[in-house]
This record gives C-alpha cells, structure tokens and sequence, in this order.
C-alpha cells in the first residue's frame, strides 16, 4: 500500500509541473485522501478487540477460581457430615446391639425378678463367690435404674440380708479381704467352709 502511495503522490508532482493535469491532480488527491483515512487507523479497534479479550479471560480465571474454592470449602463439609454420620450409625448400632442384649438375655435374666432373686441369679452366672461390689457392677448392666440410687451399696445390702436369712445366699469371709463373699449354699460343704475349688477361684 506504501508503494502506490508513493506513486500517487509522484504522480501529484507531475501535475504542479503540468497544470494540464489538474483534473487527473485532483482524482489523485481523492485517492490519497481514502487511502490515507482507511489505512491507517485499522490498528485500533484491534487493539481494543485484545485488550477486551483479556479483561475476559482474567474475570473468567478469577471466577472459575472463586467457583474452585466454593466448591473445595463444600467438599470439606461434606466429609465432616459424612464423618459424624458415620459415627451416628455405629453409636445406633452399638445402642441396637445393647438393647437386644437387654431384652434378650442369653443367660434366661428375667427383669420381672425380685431383686433377691437377680442377685442370686448372677452370682449363680458368675460361678464363683461374689463380692457386693462385683455383684452391683454386673447388675448395673442390666438395671438402669440402678444407677439412679444415691448408695447402690445400701440399696442391695438389704436384699442381700433377706437372701441370707433364707438361705438363698452363704456369707464367705476371707481374711485380709474387708467384706463378705456371697456364696450358692451348694458351694459351703459340711464344715460351713467354702469348697476348695471355689476358693481357688477368689484367692
């Protein structure tokens, strides 16, 4: 395009030397004056056209950053609630479990017992001579409402009374030991001593 400016504008000079040429002059002009005014400033809308472009991708980067983060930040809550779901369903399951052991007793524990009655039970279960400590820990398991009594020791010591003056349960002492052992009577022989594999089992 230089070029035939160049030429035009050559063409021009001949025109001031040869004043016959004025009306090929002023063709001349009109083409230099188009040539010029849509040449030139083509440049620009370009220009504007990319730096547009640009402006575009950054908003774009940043919100598909700013998306990115959200979407990281709800992943994370979602592991949380996953996690104390999890939890949930294996305290419930635990719960389930517990509860069936309470309702269903493998032993034949029937909770519409008298309190004499359960605690000669378990300490038939345990086999062996029990303390009123151990006893109370293995009752608690299965009479919730055992762990509403202020003193479960005052509480069952009563029973344990009626039990021995019936005879359902023996008092064992051991020296050394602060307290009684509560024995089956099937477990005392004719001395009033504790047969000698049962106190294998509590010394």
């Amino acid at each position: 395009m230089s070029i035939e400016i160049q030429q035009l504008r050559y063409a021009r000079n001949l025109t001031v030397i040869c004043p016959e040429f004025n009306f090929v002059s002023r063709i001349i002009r009109l083409s230099l004056d188009l040539i010029c005014r849509y040449s030139a400033p083509v440049q620009t809308p370009i220009r504007n056209m990319d730096k547009n472009i640009e402006k575009e991708t950054f908003q774009l980067e940043f919100t598909i950053k700013k998306l990115k983060k959200k979407l990281e930040d709800k992943q994370k809550e979602l592991n949380e609630v996953t996690l104390q779901l999890n939890q949930a369903l294996s305290e419930n399951e635990k719960l389930k479990r517990k509860l069936s052991k309470h309702e269903n007793p493998k032993d034949e524990y029937d909770y519409s017992w008298s309190w004499i009655s359960k605690i000669v039970f378990t300490v038939a279960q345990a086999n062996k001579p029990l303390r009123s400590a151990e006893i109370i820990s293995v009752l608690r398991v299965r009479e919730p409402d055992l762990n509403h009594k202020v003193s479960k020791e005052k509480f069952l010591s009563a029973f344990l009374n009626v039990a021995m003056q019936h005879e359902r349960l023996i008092p064992y002492k051991l020296k050394g030991v602060r307290g009684n052992y509560y024995c089956l009577p099937d477990w005392i022989n004719e001395e009033s001593e504790l047969l000698p594999e049962m106190r294998r089992k509590i010394y």
